[in-house]
Protein backbone atom coordinates (compact mmCIF):
# COMPACT_ATOMS: atom_id res chain seq x y z
CA UNK A 1 0.00 0.00 0.00
CA UNK A 2 1.39 3.39 -1.00
CA UNK A 3 1.31 6.26 1.47
CA UNK A 4 1.51 9.83 0.18
CA UNK A 5 2.66 12.83 2.22
CA UNK A 6 1.27 15.64 0.15
CA UNK A 7 -1.90 17.59 -0.23
CA UNK A 8 -3.94 16.23 -3.13
CA UNK A 9 -7.22 17.41 -4.61
CA UNK A 10 -9.91 15.31 -6.30
CA UNK A 11 -12.78 17.08 -8.09
CA UNK A 12 -15.96 15.42 -9.32
CA UNK A 13 -18.75 16.66 -11.60
CA UNK A 14 -21.11 15.57 -14.35
CA UNK A 15 -21.33 17.64 -17.51
CA UNK A 16 -23.78 17.89 -20.36
CA UNK A 17 -22.64 16.03 -23.50
CA UNK A 18 -22.56 19.34 -25.36
CA UNK A 19 -20.25 21.02 -22.81
CA UNK A 20 -17.41 22.54 -24.86
CA UNK A 21 -15.10 23.73 -22.08
CA UNK A 22 -11.99 21.77 -21.19
CA UNK A 23 -11.81 20.17 -17.74
CA UNK A 24 -9.31 22.83 -16.68
CA UNK A 25 -11.72 25.59 -17.76
CA UNK A 26 -14.53 23.90 -15.83
CA UNK A 27 -12.31 23.62 -12.75
CA UNK A 28 -11.54 27.34 -13.01
CA UNK A 29 -15.28 28.08 -13.12
CA UNK A 30 -15.88 25.87 -10.07
CA UNK A 31 -13.03 27.52 -8.18
CA UNK A 32 -14.31 31.06 -8.78
CA UNK A 33 -17.70 30.66 -7.16
CA UNK A 34 -19.37 28.90 -4.27
CA UNK A 35 -22.53 27.99 -6.16
CA UNK A 36 -23.46 25.72 -9.04
CA UNK A 37 -21.47 25.98 -12.25
CA UNK A 38 -23.35 26.63 -15.47
CA UNK A 39 -23.10 23.80 -17.97
CA UNK A 40 -22.81 21.08 -15.36
CA UNK A 41 -25.50 18.57 -14.46
CA UNK A 42 -27.02 18.95 -10.98
CA UNK A 43 -25.92 16.19 -8.61
CA UNK A 44 -27.94 14.27 -6.03
CA UNK A 45 -25.84 15.91 -3.31
CA UNK A 46 -27.76 14.61 -0.29
CA UNK A 47 -27.59 11.03 -1.59
CA UNK A 48 -23.90 11.38 -2.35
CA UNK A 49 -23.20 12.82 1.10
CA UNK A 50 -25.15 10.02 2.77
CA UNK A 51 -23.19 7.43 0.80
CA UNK A 52 -19.84 9.05 1.63
CA UNK A 53 -20.72 9.03 5.32
CA UNK A 54 -21.73 5.38 5.05
CA UNK A 55 -18.52 4.33 3.29
CA UNK A 56 -16.30 6.38 5.62
CA UNK A 57 -18.06 6.12 9.02
CA UNK A 58 -15.44 8.27 10.76
CA UNK A 59 -16.25 11.22 8.45
CA UNK A 60 -18.51 13.97 9.76
CA UNK A 61 -20.70 16.58 8.10
CA UNK A 62 -19.99 19.86 9.87
CA UNK A 63 -20.68 23.58 9.52
CA UNK A 64 -18.02 25.51 7.63
CA UNK A 65 -18.61 29.25 7.64
CA UNK A 66 -21.82 29.84 5.72
CA UNK A 67 -21.80 26.32 4.28
CA UNK A 68 -20.92 22.81 5.28
CA UNK A 69 -18.22 20.30 4.59
CA UNK A 70 -17.35 16.70 5.29
CA UNK A 71 -14.22 16.20 7.37
CA UNK A 72 -12.38 13.06 8.34
CA UNK A 73 -9.20 12.56 10.34
CA UNK A 74 -7.36 9.26 10.14
CA UNK A 75 -7.35 7.15 13.30
CA UNK A 76 -3.77 8.14 14.10
CA UNK A 77 -4.26 11.77 13.01
CA UNK A 78 -1.56 11.36 10.32
CA UNK A 79 -3.99 12.14 7.48
CA UNK A 80 -7.27 13.89 6.84
CA UNK A 81 -9.63 14.87 4.10
CA UNK A 82 -12.17 17.62 3.62
CA UNK A 83 -14.93 17.68 1.03
CA UNK A 84 -16.78 20.80 -0.06
CA UNK A 85 -19.61 20.77 -2.59
CA UNK A 86 -22.25 22.64 -4.51
CA UNK A 87 -25.20 21.24 -6.42
CA UNK A 88 -22.88 20.57 -9.38
CA UNK A 89 -19.55 19.39 -7.94
CA UNK A 90 -17.66 17.79 -5.06
CA UNK A 91 -14.10 18.89 -4.23
CA UNK A 92 -12.04 16.66 -1.92
CA UNK A 93 -8.71 17.69 -0.42
CA UNK A 94 -6.56 14.95 1.09
CA UNK A 95 -3.76 15.96 3.45
CA UNK A 96 -0.98 14.23 5.34
CA UNK A 97 -0.02 10.57 5.02
CA UNK A 98 -3.11 9.43 3.10
CA UNK A 99 -3.22 6.21 1.12
CA UNK A 100 -4.50 5.30 -2.31
CA UNK A 101 -7.21 3.28 -0.56
CA UNK A 102 -8.52 6.46 1.06
CA UNK A 103 -8.68 8.27 -2.28
CA UNK A 104 -10.23 5.26 -4.00
CA UNK A 105 -13.13 5.20 -1.54
CA UNK A 106 -14.01 8.76 -2.54
CA UNK A 107 -13.61 8.01 -6.25
CA UNK A 108 -15.74 4.87 -5.98
CA UNK A 109 -18.61 6.71 -4.28
CA UNK A 110 -18.56 9.42 -6.93
CA UNK A 111 -18.61 6.79 -9.67
CA UNK A 112 -21.69 5.20 -8.10
CA UNK A 113 -23.39 8.48 -9.06
CA UNK A 114 -21.84 8.65 -12.55
CA UNK A 115 -19.62 11.48 -11.40
CA UNK A 116 -16.11 10.96 -12.82
CA UNK A 117 -12.90 12.26 -11.32
CA UNK A 118 -10.89 15.23 -12.54
CA UNK A 119 -7.36 15.21 -11.17
CA UNK A 120 -6.17 18.84 -11.08
CA UNK A 121 -2.60 17.77 -10.38
CA UNK A 122 -2.35 15.93 -13.71
CA UNK A 123 -5.05 17.75 -15.67
CA UNK A 124 -6.70 14.41 -16.46
CA UNK A 125 -10.46 13.75 -16.46
CA UNK A 126 -11.37 10.10 -16.03
CA UNK A 127 -14.51 8.54 -17.41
Amino acid sequence: MHTFRVSYDLVFWRQHPTEARTPVEILQAIATGPGPTEGLVPLPTESMIARLLEVVPSAERLPNGEGEWIVCDGPDQSWSFQIEWSTTHFWASLRGAWTGATANKLVDVALEFDCPLFDPQTGERFG
